[in-house]
């Protein structure tokens, strides 16, 4: 019997195929939740456990809207410049315009 995995080393098993299947939970940047990743295939199950590491390690992908509000509370900047030779615009308005909205309303 396999021993049981520690807390944080995800899922893995062999599969009928001869190929090792394994996940992670990872960090969803959009959520800000834990999630399942997609199953990882690997030839061996070292090469699996390489491969899941480095998902464990991957940082979350950040949105546009993340980006300015994390520049905005490091640096304490106001404003941004959108593009060359444009005017700056407040953070606040392009993180307002870079936020989907979370529900429809009729106008």
């Amino acid at each position: 019997m396999t021993p049981r995995r520690q807390k944080g080393e995800g899922g893995i098993t062999h599969r009928a195929d001869g190929r090792w299947q394994g996940y992670v939970w990872v960090l969803d940047a959009a959520t800000g939740k834990k999630r399942k990743s997609p199953y990882i295939y690997a030839a061996t199950e070292d090469e699996l456990e390489v491969k899941l590491a480095v998902e464990r390690v991957r940082p979350p992908v950040l949105t546009v809207a993340g980006a300015l509000e994390f520049v905005r509370r490091e640096t304490g900047a106001t404003t941004v410049v959108l593009g060359f030779g444009s005017e700056a615009v407040p953070v606040a308005k392009v993180v307002a315009m870079a936020t989907p909205p979370t529900s429809f309303e009729r106008e």
